[in-house]
């Protein structure tokens, strides 16, 4: 099955990094990126029921999350804010949960983090089943204490889980 990583450079290094000096010019490089993907290997005893699964033209289940980031490059310097999100069709329920394979390394204290990067989550898990037909739009309204100050970003993450059937002799997906 294909994969596909998608990533998007702002064009300037604007909320790329925090620093104590706040007049010194910073500029942000990649020079390499790392995706890791979990491969699955089988026993050979494995293998010869999958063959047998192949040649019986038998659809395979697949599950994965699937991640929509959307940026407001930057918020006006005003107290209320409004941002219409239109994300895509078909967002799916959790079906299970992620593991990931080292210990949590926050970046931030708790009191750091409430001082620099507010974050709001919302759960949309427990919508009904039958209202997901077309795109969604999500209308996130947010009032400060104070101005927004100047060059600040905002971002939402959507996360959601995807089924799809896999057909392995004809190449196709069928998103469930």
């Amino acid at each position: 099955m294909r994969q596909e990583l998608v990533l998007i450079r702002s064009n300037s290094d604007t909320n790329a990094i925090i620093n104590s000096t706040e007049n010194e010019s910073v500029k942000v490089v990649l020079n390499k990126i790392l995706w890791k993907m979990p491969h699955i290997s089988v026993s050979d005893v494995e293998r010869l029921k999958l063959v047998g699964y192949v040649a019986r033209n038998v659809e395979f289940e697949a599950a994965f999350r699937g991640w929509e980031l959307h940026e407001y490059p930057l918020l006006q310097e005003t107290q209320r804010h409004t941002w219409n999100i239109k994300t895509a069709t078909q967002l799916e329920k959790p079906r299970f949960r992620s593991y990931y394979e080292k210990e949590n390394e926050p970046i931030f204290t708790p009191s750091e983090f409430k001082k620099f990067t507010p974050l709001v989550v919302i759960d949309c898990s427990h919508q009904n089943e039958s209202l997901k037909s077309g795109s969604v739009e999500i209308r996130l309204e947010f009032e400060t204490n104070k101005d927004i100050s100047p060059n600040t970003s905002c971002y939402t993450l959507i996360i959601h889980d995807r089924l799809v059937k896999y057909n392995p002799l004809t190449s196709s997906v069928r998103i469930l």
